[in-house]
């Protein structure tokens, strides 16, 4: 996991300092759950969780194209998450999109009322521990690198983390526990 000595000294650019602390450089599962409104930063954080809810009045914003500025890793993060056309509007329009639309367009995979979202967020981590450590570490690994490369490099390479996975005896105690 990121640490603040990573990130630190080495004439590391703030970019890389950031980049450290990003969700999506944690090897554990990351599950934003946002209440009210995900704009600029909190957009760009909501973007590198693995999973995202948010209670039926949370608002996205996307605000750089109206600052004068552009972030780059949450522009891709967005083209990544949403549709290429839903993506372009959210940057070049600034305008709010809400948690229906959210949901509609993959920025989140649930919309819960407010006083259900804190519950839901620790019943989906829980969800998640109760599986064999490894192999969550390895799907995530493997989800992550999918993205970064193509269909066909993915394709590839799946052998691979299935041969590591099998080495532990995990898959066999998941398998007798199904």
């Amino acid at each position: 996991p990121a640490t603040l000595e990573n990130c630190e000294g080495g004439g590391a650019s703030s970019g890389s300092r950031r980049r450290a602390f990003l969700p999506a450089s944690f090897d554990k599962p990351v599950i934003a759950a946002v209440n009210g409104a995900a704009a600029g930063g909190g957009l760009g954080l909501v973007l590198f969780c693995d999973i995202a809810i948010c209670s039926d009045d949370a608002v996205f914003v996307s605000p750089y194209a109206g600052l004068g500025v552009m972030d780059d890793e949450t522009l891709v993060q967005l083209i990544k998450k949403t549709t290429p056309g839903w993506a372009m509007w959210m940057a070049l329009s600034g305008k709010r999109i809400d948690a229906q639309t959210a949901l509609r367009i993959g920025l989140v995979n649930e919309v819960l009322p407010k006083d259900r979202l804190m519950g839901r967020a620790r019943d989906m981590a829980e969800g998640i521990l109760y599986n064999a450590p490894a192999a969550v570490l390895a799907i995530k690994e493997k989800m992550k690198a999918a993205l970064e490369t193509t269909f066909r490099d993915a394709l590839q390479n799946v052998g691979r983390y299935e041969e590591e996975l099998n080495k532990t005896t995990l898959w066999r105690e998941g398998f007798q526990a199904v």
